[in-house]
């Protein structure tokens, strides 16, 4: 790697030490296209590679993948470290502005709370409806006083919502449906309170300082979504890897490339790393896990690898086939990894710098469609009660609202065929509320 000063890295310690156990002297120099090097069509390669085949240089110092179409046009030294592909996407900005307001919604979706709007309105026109045909409740022939006005439809509505705070509202139902129907809304009441609560205990519980949002975790993630584009090195070793794996994920990967390779791929890593950080977020960059940590480890630290290591590859130099540099080299290699040397070099550079101080932060998956609408969420706790979660609770008041429908029916069969009819509403007259109970009620026995 080069930073503004010259070069950098562990490639570049390492090549240091093996210039100081073995004795030896380099110069070195950029690649004239910045990149590692892919095959022409003529046959001739570019970047590193083509140096080392045009003769112009004899070693190639970079976290080059050994693999076979390289291999044979230059040599490898043993594997100076390890590792698969990563991510390298722009950290998101965090909802710490927005916190205060925000979090004491975040306990349930959107989604959720519109149902459960809904089932609070769905609710108080029954019991409205039980209020106003049942010849058990007194809605229909009482005075104007709010004590004896019954199941109206603003009662109703105040009804079920004084349940949600435990308050005791004057205007209950008096008729066994209606009953049935208060039990099943205080047991489906009492599932949201106890499903919002613990769910916002466990969002205070867990809350790190910075949370943040991301459309994907993983490779699996990021293929399957369709908000951020994402890209690799033009004619390197990932597109070779992704080309010709035969695995469901590096397939599918390769398929989205390679049907947007015009305006995703990128001729080498710093272009692939500006469109990261030109993109504000709508880029993904896979490339060597190894070039993806000590990226996101350089300031100003808005950078950040994403996704456990896809496939595992070795990193190695490479020489010019007619020297021996690298049989000279790999004996220091050898005992370089014996040693840890190597090791504490990864801690080095890929566990400094911008994540030293690191903090720990959330990545959180978007849920299903009915709890965002088909948006795009900004953020979602992964404690989130979702409708599915909650499927339990709808299950209840519905049972309920069926059963007080069907005990509000047997109720006025019940009553015909005893004879007494279903009270009518009578008009207001103006006398007070005794006058027009002695006046106007009648006993069913009378």
């Amino acid at each position: 790697m080069r930073s503004p000063e010259g070069f950098e890295g562990i490639f570049i310690d390492v090549l240091d030490e093996i210039k100081r156990r073995a004795n030896l002297t380099y110069t070195i120099e950029a690649s004239p296209d910045d990149s590692y090097g892919y095959e022409r069509p003529t046959g001739n390669w570019t970047g590193l590679i083509g140096q080392l085949q045009s003769k112009k240089a004899d070693l190639a110092v970079a976290p080059l993948t050994v693999f076979s179409k390289r291999a044979n046009i230059v040599h490898f030294t043993y594997p100076v470290m390890s590792s698969g592909l990563r991510i390298l996407y722009k950290v998101p900005d965090p909802w710490s502005e927005r916190e205060a307001f925000s979090i004491l919604l975040s306990p349930f979706t959107p989604g959720l709370w519109v149902v459960l709007l809904l089932m609070f309105i769905a609710t108080s026109v029954f019991f409205y409806v039980i209020g106003r045909f049942s010849p058990y409740e007194d809605h229909a022939f009482v005075g104007k006083a709010a004590t004896y006005e019954g199941l109206t439809l603003l009662n109703s509505f105040l009804y079920t919502f004084t349940s949600l705070t435990f308050q005791g509202y004057t205007a209950a139902p008096r008729s066994m449906a209606g009953r049935f129907l208060a039990a099943f809304w205080w047991m489906f009441v009492l599932l949201v309170i106890a499903a919002y609560t613990a769910s916002l205990c466990a969002i205070f519980l867990s809350y790190k300082p910075s949370i943040l949002s991301m459309p994907f975790a993983t490779f699996d993630e990021l293929s399957q979504q369709t908000h951020v584009a994402y890209g690799i090195v033009r004619g390197g070793s990932t597109e070779f890897y992704l080309k010709n794996s035969k695995r469901k994920l590096e397939k599918r990967l390769w398929g989205t490339i390679n049907a947007n390779s015009e305006n995703v791929m990128a001729g080498s890593v710093q272009e692939g790393l500006h469109r990261v950080h030109s993109s504000n977020g709508g880029y993904a960059f896979i490339t060597e896990g190894p070039v993806a940590e000590y990226l996101s480890g350089k300031p100003p630290c808005t950078l950040m690898t994403v996704g456990e290591e896809l496939s595992e590859h070795d990193y190695a130099f490479a020489c010019r086939t007619e020297t021996d540099v690298c049989d000279t080299i790999n004996k220091i290699i050898i005992k370089l990894r014996e040693e840890d040397f190597i090791y504490d070099l990864k801690q080095k550079w890929m566990h400094q710098g911008c994540q030293r101080d690191d903090t720990s932060e959330y990545i959180f998956q978007g849920v299903a469609f009915f709890d965002t609408f088909g948006s795009s969420p900004k953020y979602f706790a992964e404690r989130a009660v979702t409708l599915r979660r909650f499927g339990t609770g709808f299950l209840v008041i519905f049972i309920g609202i069926v059963l007080s429908g069907c005990i509000l029916v047997a109720e006025i069969f019940y009553a015909k065929r005893r004879g007494t009819a279903v009270p009518q509403r009578l008009p207001r007259t103006g006398m007070d509320d005794q006058q027009r109970i002695d006046r106007e009620f009648r006993d069913e026995d009378a």
